[in-house]
């Protein structure tokens, strides 16, 4: 290294680094921190868990909860996270071998990815995702001179999430069908289900998620999905996000939009939502909201925020026909597009960005109207107080469904598009 550089360098490290200034004369010397021993012991143990892993044998001889040495559950639960964090900076925790180590058994393994601690998803993490590449990019290499276009590749190179929905995940209906006389109303939606995951495992798509209620027979039948597909179960219990190749996609509780009381979780739960939001319209990425709940019951003024934040697709369940006339009016999605005149267990309408911005505009002459809600969202965009900027032409879709199915979305890789199909 050149001197005039070097000199720099020390000066930089001088400037960055002095809470760590040695008590020697020399200014250019910079104390290095000294790792604590917990640091060499976290190191050491993800070592030794990514070495057993190899052993072919290990579930039988050390299966997890045992309090043998190759017990991972003998840690502490903040020590397990940062063991879990260390392997997942390594690209070592989406190893399956390794993952279920820290698991009492295989269906939490394969349905307990979610982290409500840090709002993600292990694994499906932005950092994972390397920053939305996609298949084309080599997953262990470093950064090529030119990217691989998928269509190159051998093999499927698609990148699909795949929702699937089920009438057992209504609390209400599951409820139902738990009582007497029911048995055989019970089994038709458990065998329906097993339909649906042989045909996820059957394409193997890139993760699948679950929105809504699940008792302990839905998470059992759920969990033989295929344990290289990553499977998200989104219960309302709490926010996260998760990203997959270049993919934002958000899991909002349904109770958080309601707006009809005060509490700290929600708040922050709200301020980050609004954060993802704006990272989405930013980065222009695709975006993708799932609900535990039917879409059609948020307020038209958080609709319209996601709108305008370039979300493409917001997904969720759908009410019974019995259930939708209760809906409180105004609450709704009614400047869509239906599939149907009539009631029934699905619903897909589109939100459009520039018919809302027109109707804002026709009230009261020339006044805009200012939708806030009761969290001082503001439905109107940065790009609309410019009366040159061009319209905005973005459409998001609103769907929804309870009964039983698989909707396969496709993440395309040049364009920002809606690309979905209906498999089941």
């Amino acid at each position: 290294q050149h001197p005039f550089f070097a000199k720099q360098a020390a000066a930089l490290a001088k400037q960055t680094n002095s809470h760590l200034q040695s008590d020697s004369g020399n200014e250019t010397a910079v104390a290095q921190p000294i790792p604590s021993l917990q640091d060499l012991a976290i190191r050491a143990t993800a070592h030794f868990i990514d070495q057993s892993s190899l052993d072919i044998d290990l579930e039988e001889k050390y299966p997890p909860g045992d309090n043998s040495f190759h017990d991972a559950l003998r840690l502490k639960p903040s020590d397990q996270r940062r063991v879990m964090h260390l392997l997942d900076r390594l690209h070592l925790l989406k190893e399956p071998r390794i993952f279920r180590r820290f698991f009492l058994s295989k269906q939490d393994s394969r349905l307990g990815r979610v982290r409500p601690e840090s709002r993600d998803v292990m694994g499906l993490t932005q950092m994972n995702d390397k920053m939305g590449q996609f298949r084309g990019m080599g997953e262990d290499q470093p950064h090529p001179d030119e990217q691989v276009p998928a269509s190159r590749l051998v093999g499927n190179t698609k990148t699909a999430i795949h929702h699937i929905t089920n009438p057992l995940f209504c609390k209400s209906i599951n409820e139902e069908c738990s009582g007497e006389g029911s048995e055989a109303q019970r089994k038709l939606y458990i065998k329906q289900l097993k339909e649906s995951i042989r045909l996820v495992n059957r394409t193997r798509p890139t993760v699948v998620v679950a929105c809504g209620y699940f008792d302990d027979t839905c998470r059992k039948l759920l969990s033989k999905v295929n344990e290289t597909v990553p499977v998200i179960l989104h219960d309302g219990s709490s926010c996260f996000n998760f990203w997959i190749y270049g993919a934002h996609c958000v899991a909002m509780p349904l109770r958080y939009f309601q707006g009809d009381y005060a509490d700290e979780s929600r708040n922050d739960a709200m301020a980050w939502f609004r954060m993802e939001l704006e990272q989405i319209k930013t980065a222009r990425s695709h975006g993708y909201i799932f609900v535990d709940g039917d879409a059609r019951d948020i307020p038209k003024t958080w609709i319209a925020k996601m709108g305008k934040s370039h979300v493409l697709g917001l997904l969720g369940l759908c009410k019974r026909p019995d259930d939708i006339a209760d809906r409180e009016e105004g609450n709704g999605v009614d400047n869509g597009v239906d599939n149907g005149d009539s009631p029934s267990l699905l619903f897909e309408t589109e939100f459009s960005v520039a018919k809302q911005e027109s109707s804002e505009e026709e009230i009261d002459g020339n006044e805009t109207e200012k939708c806030v809600d009761d969290d001082d969202i503001s439905t109107s965009s940065s790009e609309s107080e410019n009366s040159d900027a061009p319209q905005d032409e973005h459409i998001m879709h609103i769907v929804g469904r309870m009964e039983n199915g698989v909707r396969c979305i496709t993440v395309e890789e040049e364009d920002i598009i809606w690309n979905t199909e209906l498999l089941l």
